[in-house]
């Protein structure tokens, strides 16, 4: 998303790397190795993510906020990061 200004938090810019698609052992999943990513839409709003792709429904998920943490591997190269799971209907 274009934007002419952001708002800078202590872990990165707000909004920025909020959410990320994991398999199912916890690795995280880019477009490089899923090319069908490149047609998903994802917006983000305050607090919600609407996932949109050709032939599914539209999914809105809420930002997950309380539940026990997981962790999962963001990137192969570095150290598991603790992460809170979305809405069981995400990963169905």
């Amino acid at each position: 998303m274009d934007r002419d200004t952001a708002v800078v938090e202590p872990w990165g810019l707000d909004g920025d790397r909020r959410w990320l698609i994991v398999d199912e052992d916890g690795l995280g999943l880019s477009q490089h190795q899923h090319r069908e990513l490149v047609t998903m839409r994802a917006v983000s709003r305050s607090g919600r993510l609407t996932l949109d792709a050709p032939g599914l429904p539209t999914l809105e998920l809420a930002e997950p906020t309380d539940g026990e943490a997981t962790e999962v591997q963001v990137y192969r190269q570095r150290p598991p990061a603790p992460v809170r799971a979305a809405d069981p209907e995400a990963g169905a």
